[in-house]
């Protein structure tokens, strides 16, 4: 379980580094009491998917969040392991993003939304801390 703490840090962070957000702008740079849990949840997963990313919700935004979730995942095993993880395989279907389109495409978004760090190919990206913390804000929702 994703603690309250941990949860009312990225909330720090958002409304520090990101001022004109909606979370800011509604709650200011207040913590969140336990009772106010699944609202801290659901307000920092519409920054992330709305603000920070400007997705939309239609459709099922869910199913999404649970696949940009598991590439997170795999990433940041690989990233603490430094060792090609083979959850590739098994989570997508694929040896390494290079094999479809899609996971190669799904590498470039995550990357352009800051949650990944290049380096000198996106097969060999790594998590960043903002990364961590949408990962966190991902498993929270799903508790």
């Amino acid at each position: 379980m994703i603690s309250l703490e941990r949860l009312n840090e990225i909330r720090h962070f958002v409304v520090t580094t990101y001022p004109d957000s909606c979370l800011a702008s509604n709650y200011g740079d207040v913590s969140f009491e336990e009772y106010e849990r699944y609202l801290l949840i659901e307000e920092l997963d519409n920054y992330f998917w709305n603000e920070h990313m400007n997705l939309c919700s239609c459709g099922t935004p869910e199913d999404c969040k649970n696949v940009i979730c598991e590439y997170l995942i795999i990433l940041n095993k690989w990233t603490s392991n430094t060792k090609i993880p083979k959850d590739f395989k098994t989570s997508f279907g694929v040896d390494s993003i290079y094999d479809n389109p899609f996971t190669l495409f799904l590498a470039y978004a995550i990357d352009s939304y800051g949650f990944t760090e290049h380096g000198s190919s996106i097969g060999g990206a790594w998590i960043t801390d903002l990364g961590r913390m949408y990962i966190d804000v991902l498993l929270a929702r799903k508790e």
